[in-house]
């Protein structure tokens, strides 16, 4: 009689991913980003050359089949010395990790080079992504992210803690329009300091990193899906004026929202 063996292990808690969009860059030689940082984060897929990523002082090379995680609020610069480099960058939401068990720090794969090839053939051809191509990429990252940060011991829904939730639908019901600590607080009836202490215990995030996140990511939304002009996106999200939308948006993105814009489309990449 065969004799089955079956290893005997306690499954980790799982981090899930959820892909905002993606996009395939292909940058002039000789261009930069200074220092910038998203409220999400963000996945580079290096298909072809050689890139310069700088972070906490040092500069790292990224070249052909590297792939790196890059968390949020983490401030990085980009450089792109020669011609011929192509890479996909994807964006992600990421429930079952709060802010106080993020490792703060940038993470090169050292998986075998078939996971590239896996992550290359599901979304390096952003025009070609199917519905399951982005089910299995999504769960691909997720199993990565389990792998190298800490995740919470609580479910997703335990996260969403009922001040988290107030203050989101606070900014839905304002339109996904910019709403100051201040004003939130207002209306909840709290001090802004109170409030903000409160916010940082509970959500394990800043209030202003919250806000910045929810109405960056409405933004893209409408940057992406709508027929509106930057003038009347920065507007309808309640900024003053157009460079004041423009400003905010690229110091969270790294990109004006008209670069965006038209990196994004020209792309095909998608914001789901």
């Amino acid at each position: 009689m065969p004799q089955f063996h079956f290893p005997s292990y306690s499954e980790p808690p799982a981090i899930k991913a959820n892909i905002l969009y993606w996009v395939l860059n292909r940058p002039a030689p000789g261009l930069s980003y200074a220092k910038h940082y998203h409220p999400f984060w963000q996945v580079e897929i290096i298909q072809a050359g050689k890139l310069e990523m700088g972070v906490d002082g040092e500069t790292i090379t990224l070249q052909a089949e590297d792939i790196v995680f890059i968390p949020p609020f983490l401030e990085h610069s980009l450089h792109y010395p020669s011609a011929g480099i192509a890479y996909c960058s994807v964006k992600l939401d990421v429930e079952g990790l709060v802010d106080s068990n993020r490792s703060n720090r940038i993470v090169k794969l050292a998986e075998p080079a078939f996971l590239y090839h896996d992550l290359e053939a599901l979304l390096g051809n952003v025009r070609q992504v199917t519905p399951a191509k982005l089910i299995i990429a999504t769960n691909l990252l997720s199993a990565l992210l389990t792998i190298h940060y800490t995740p919470c011991t609580g479910t997703a829904k335990d996260l969403e803690t009922p001040l988290r939730r107030s203050v989101q639908d606070l900014i839905t019901q304002n339109s996904g329009s910019i709403l100051s600590a201040e004003e939130i607080a207002r209306r909840l009836g709290y001090s802004c300091n109170y409030l903000s202490a409160l916010f940082h215990r509970e959500a394990g995030q800043t209030l202003k990193s919250f806000i910045d996140r929810m109405v960056c990511h409405n933004a893209q939304k409408l940057i992406i899906h709508s027929a509106m002009n930057i003038n009347e996106i920065g507007d309808a999200l309640g900024f003053n004026s157009v460079y004041s939308f423009s400003r905010f948006f690229k110091r969270i993105t790294g990109r004006s929202p008209t670069d965006f814009r038209h990196h994004t489309l020209h792309s095909g990449g998608v914001d789901r």
